[in-house]
């Protein structure tokens, strides 16, 4: 990629702007043709496309953009240089949703592997207290 094409304008590639302007049909366009900026990329502030996202969008349409950026690569934990995440800048912002749809990215689950752990404790058998072993044959001395 061509340096003038990278940085865009102050440090801000076409991805960039497409973020902070809600054009997520672009957005789409151009990670699917690998112009107009890489997943990876940072502004001069070291902010990622979610930082962007984050700080210019926080409505409820914002939330599916975000799971197709995760999809691509991005880091919801990458620190800019004030060494804060996007998910972080989130909650600080008070940006619930778009913090709860970069949580399950932390924990290594999808969505549906949080929800599949989630409906799989529901449904496990739990000892209850009558079938524990009474305490002093769990603590016997080795």
């Amino acid at each position: 990629m061509k340096q003038a094409e990278k940085h865009f304008m102050k440090g801000y590639s076409p991805l960039f702007v497409a973020i902070a302007n809600k054009q997520y049909d672009t957005v789409r366009y151009l990670l699917a043709n690998g112009v107009g900026g890489d997943i990876h990329d940072k502004d001069n502030n070291g902010n990622t496309i979610l930082h962007v996202l984050v700080e210019n969008n926080h409505s409820q349409d914002d939330l599916s953009i975000v799971a197709f950026l995760l999809q691509q690569g991005a880091d919801p934990y990458a620190r800019n240089n004030d060494g804060i995440s996007a998910e972080r800048l989130a909650n600080d912002l008070g940006r619930t949703g778009l913090r709860n749809a970069l949580l399950p990215q932390k924990t290594g689950l999808s969505v549906s592997g949080f929800i599949g752990t989630l409906f799989h404790h529901r449904t496990t058998p739990r000892l209850s207290i009558n079938e524990m072993p009474p305490l002093s044959q769990q603590l016997k001395p080795g």
